[in-house]
């Protein structure tokens, strides 16, 4: 229990759960999780040790779906920001149950989702595959019909192998790692236990790379950040960056705050800030007594002139 919490791999009735497996030598633990505009699924491999019976967590699946922002539209009678809103109201693994008991709302939303399927419009199509994308994906409604085929960029899938110790990937690190960023692990030569040891991990081409440490805490600490500068706050943000997580700060500028997030960025063994439309900003905005960049006129190669009446002057 302790090792899946720690993971990230939780559920109300997790107890109950792995115990009705009784002495089942394999068990698959499956979680959804909405980040965003994003959706992550999980597939966790539980096996038994043969000597001892003790179950543990082997490895798991993690499949990131991007499913874009929705760009709302009126087609016919059909407004499709109140349509999502109907559909997020709705308890996509249970709608069998809701369709059974007469509940009339979910068969107006299957309606609705199918005339924009069919709607002559390329936005009303689009609309609609998102729809169907970020409620039905991994639902019960797959065992009756194809939810959708989607873009390879729309989906990251990553199997990470878990050893019980400080190279494991926890749920949150996963999303992280497919969404780009880099997570900050910690470990242990066989020869030196006393000792521990730091690399970056992270996603290239869609295998588990290593990246050498870098001191981002000396340029996090050159940064204006006012989390920083509480006991309260600072640590919990080195924490995040550590995590790959993307942060929310303020910082100080001319005197006003301003709002962004940031990132930790081994691959460039810088740090990287957003502003509130995830637009990169250049660190230099933000870095104290930073070097004027002066542009340097092209050197002159011609002849020499040789030296007259204007003795002296130079060009």
């Amino acid at each position: 229990m302790a090792s899946l919490v720690e993971l990230g791999f939780h559920r109300p009735d997790l107890y109950s759960y792995l115990e009705s497996f009784g002495d089942t030598d394999i068990i698959l633990l499956r979680q959804q999780e909405r980040i965003g505009d994003d959706l992550m699924n999980y597939q966790l491999t539980i096996k038994r040790r043969e000597e001892t019976g003790e179950l543990f967590p082997e490895s798991y699946q993690a499949m990131l779906l991007k499913t874009h922002p929705i760009p709302h539209g009126k087609f016919g009678e059909i407004d499709t920001s109140e349509l999502e809103k109907r559909m997020k109201g709705t308890d996509w693994q249970n709608y069998v149950q809701q369709v059974m008991a007469g509940d009339s709302k979910v068969s107006k939303i299957f309606d609705d989702v199918f005339e924009l399927s069919l709607n002559h419009s390329h936005q009303a199509k689009d609309i609609a595959r998102r729809l169907k994308l970020r409620y039905w994906l991994n639902t019960p409604i797959e065992k009756h019909l194809q939810v959708t085929t989607y873009a390879p960029d729309y989906e990251k899938t990553r199997h990470f192998d878990l050893k019980g110790d400080f190279s494991d990937i926890s749920a949150r690190e996963a999303y992280n790692l497919l969404s780009g960023r880099g997570v900050l692990k910690f470990y242990q030569k066989e020869n030196e236990p006393t000792n521990l040891y730091t690399h970056w991990k992270a996603i290239d081409n869609g295998k588990l790379i290593k990246l050498p440490d870098y001191d981002f805490m000396k340029l996090l600490k050159q940064l204006p950040i006012t989390e920083m500068q509480l006991d309260r706050t600072g640590p919990q943000l080195i924490y995040d960056l550590i995590r790959g997580e993307r942060s929310p700060v303020s910082l100080l500028k001319d005197n006003l705050l301003v709002s962004a997030f940031i990132e930790a960025n081994p691959r460039e063994q810088s740090l990287a800030l957003y502003n509130s439309k995830l637009e990169k900003i250049e660190l230099n905005e933000f870095l104290p007594n930073q070097p004027r960049q002066v542009k340097l006129l092209p050197k002159i190669t011609g002849p020499r002139r040789k030296p007259g009446k204007n003795k002296g002057r130079s060009i």
